[in-house]
């Protein structure tokens, strides 16, 4: 692959190392492999804020949240403009179920980046949370269009009353996106309290390597089912801990 010609022309190449990095996470989903590469380009530059956000990524992925939290502040210190660091932030925040600590990193991350993709999303689940519909679908609404729109739509649609227009948007997102996006498919399932549904979508999300599996540890609908066999079963293969749910 290109990343491992760049290292092997290269072996002290932080870039490289990270780009490598990358590849391991997506599409190997192979994090111990992802988190070597970048802890080797930690160790040629201490101070890469990419590099910080790259390790934190992979240490969110594995389920070790307090480390990532840590490396992902760090990241954020040394350059607080990088929207990837406060996204992921946000994401650990929704995840431990600091809600109002999320929307606020979430709201910074716009500041920064006004047009980035997914942080409506997210506003949108902090919403669903508050058992607020229609605040949800305005967030959804005000992403940019794509797949990120059409989750979020289809995923505000499932706590509203019309259940017609939830079982459409959850049919035709699936149909759509049914090679590339069957993690929210089981994110959207989750959210209906549908668990057959959702692990059937988590073992296609498995078997075609769907890089939403590294959000798994952090999913809050999904982690409802953290105590399921075949949730940790699926934890086992990706070599992923979760901790108890302490709520």
């Amino acid at each position: 692959m290109a990343a491992d010609k760049a290292i092997s022309l290269a072996p002290n190449l932080v870039e490289a190392l990270t780009a490598a990095g990358w590849v391991h996470m997506n599409p190997d989903l192979n994090f111990p492999a992802a988190e070597k590469q970048f802890r080797r380009a930690l160790n040629l530059a201490p101070g890469d804020a990419l590099a910080k956000v790259a390790l934190g990524y992979c240490l969110m992925a594995q389920g070790r949240v307090s480390e990532s939290e840590r490396i992902c502040r760090e990241a954020s210190s040394a350059d607080p403009l990088i929207v990837g660091v406060w996204y992921n932030l946000g994401r650990l925040s929704l995840g431990a179920g600091r809600y109002q600590e999320a929307e606020g990193i979430f709201r910074k991350a716009l500041e920064i980046q006004p047009q980035a993709a997914r942080i409506h999303t997210y506003l949108a689940t902090l919403d669903i949370f508050q058992n607020n519909s229609k605040a949800a679908m305005q967030h959804a609404q005000a992403e940019p269009d794509g797949f990120w729109r059409d989750y979020a739509v289809a995923l505000a649609l499932q706590t509203g009353d019309d259940h017609p227009a939830a079982d459409s948007a959850l049919r035709n997102f699936s149909e759509k996106y049914a090679t590339n996006g069957a993690y929210q498919v089981a994110v959207i399932y989750a959210l209906r309290h549908e668990p057959d549904q959702m692990f059937q979508w988590l073992d296609k999300a498995y078997a075609t390597h769907d890089s939403g599996l590294t959000q798994l540890s952090i999913t809050p609908f999904i982690l409802t089912y953290r105590d399921d066999p075949r949730f940790i079963v699926l934890c086992e293969k990706l070599g992923i801990q979760v901790s108890p749910d302490k709520r």
